[in-house]
């Protein structure tokens, strides 16, 4: 088991519109990130991710073996509303190239995050004649299987049905307090975050404006 796991974000975007300093304290429990379309939300995913080029020592992490990793290699994974599947495969084909060619051990067997993720049905289906909810639920269990220990989900269950989104929300909450893998969401529904999350963050204008 990894010790506690803090992030200490101090980021600022070259052209001086963003701007975000704040402790991420992952272990306390899932933290929401919520605000207006377009003020920076997806952005402070993608820092943390490293994804977006920042100010040097923009990230410091409480364990320094996942200081200044590239993205292939961090302890993080970013799983976008849109997701990013290859569509000329089938759902199991996506799931077992995350298994083969990911930097990180996976925590959770295949057949159990399947089952979690209700895509039993859709194994064989190429991922091209999927709806938008069926890829998110197939993203998502690509995010479990990867082995990295925070995701980062950036309104991950959009395009699912509402019985289907509170088994997943459900899912998050227990992962967070039953494994060593830690969750950030950015949501629209303030709902949905205060369901799940022990801290929620507004973002506005590219600075945090209330914790």
């Amino acid at each position: 088991m990894l010790g506690s796991l803090h992030l200490y974000i101090d980021a600022e975007l070259p052209q001086g519109h963003y701007n975000v300093q704040h402790t991420l304290k992952l272990d306390d429990g899932v933290i929401g990130v919520y605000g207006d379309s377009g003020q920076g939300k997806t952005t402070l995913l993608k820092i943390i991710a490293g994804l977006i080029e920042v100010n040097p020592n923009a990230l410091t992490w409480s364990n320094s073996a996942y200081q200044s990793l590239s993205p292939e290699q961090n302890c993080v994974v970013y799983q976008a509303q849109t997701p990013y599947l290859f569509a000329h495969l089938t759902v199991i084909q996506n799931l077992q190239v995350v298994l083969k060619h990911a930097s990180h051990r996976s925590l959770f067997d295949l057949d159990e995050v399947i089952n979690w993720c209700a895509i039993e049905g859709l194994l064989q289906q190429p991922v091209v004649t999927l709806s938008g909810g069926e890829q998110q639920r197939v993203a998502f269990a690509r995010s479990l299987l990867c082995g990295k220990r925070v995701i980062l989900l950036d309104e991950p269950f959009s395009a699912i049905d509402v019985t289907m989104r509170q088994r997943l929300l459900s899912l998050v909450l227990h992962l967070q307090k039953s494994t060593p893998v830690r969750f950030i969401m950015v949501s629209h529904a303030l709902s949905e975050l205060a369901f799940i999350c022990h801290q929620i963050i507004a973002i506005s204008a590219g600075q945090i404006t209330r914790v």
